[in-house]
């Protein structure tokens, strides 16, 4: 998706989110806030924030913080952390064979809650179709999703790979050798 389909995307799903705390509110007399920001600096959604009732004073009388202030150090830490995953690289494509170094190592990604009973492949791979039902309802809930590894995590990960390299295991597939191998081209 373009970054104006996701804008788009955003504030119509944020103004039903408004609608609705707005509703739960006004039934059952809860305080509710909610800060929004873009996840990167080439993202053109806006900054925003909601509350329901005067629950905005508790930022400003108890924090000292205007609300507007605290959305726009919300969009700092965003873009200055770089909290979208793939932010600016739209040529990863993923590499389930060798994704312990392709895709953990080398990028820091890694994909948390693959569905148990069901082997770690690529979903086009999968023949049984209540094991891609199950794959499928597990991304969309969200129970399995991607995220990006912290430093020790990719340190650990690194760790791990390098004592396995070390005693003499074959990490991952190794890549197919090439068939005029040794045998000089033209340049």
């Amino acid at each position: 998706a373009t970054n104006t389909a996701v804008a788009r995307d955003v504030q119509s799903t944020l103004d039903g989110v408004f609608k609705t705390l707005d509703a739960f509110a006004v039934r059952t007399g809860i305080y509710a806030c909610l800060f929004a920001s873009r996840g990167h600096v080439y993202d053109t959604t806006q900054a925003t924030w909601f509350g329901t009732d005067n629950i905005m004073d508790f930022w400003e009388d108890v924090l000292q913080m205007e609300a507007d202030e605290i959305t726009r150090k919300l969009e700092q830490w965003a873009c200055m952390a770089g909290r979208s995953i793939f932010l600016l690289r739209r040529d990863i494509r993923i590499n389930y064979t060798n994704f312990g170094t392709a895709i953990k190592e080398k990028l820091g990604i890694d994909l948390k809650g693959w569905p148990e009973g069901i082997p770690f492949q690529s979903p086009t791979s999968i023949n049984d179709h209540n094991a891609l039902l199950k794959l499928r309802n597990a991304l969309k809930d969200g129970s399995c999703h991607w995220f990006r590894m912290t430093p020790r995590q990719r340190e650990e990960h690194s760790a791990q790979l390098a004592a396995r390299r070390k005693r003499g295991e074959t990490v991952g597939k190794p890549r197919k050798k090439r068939s005029d191998a040794g045998v000089p081209r033209k340049r």
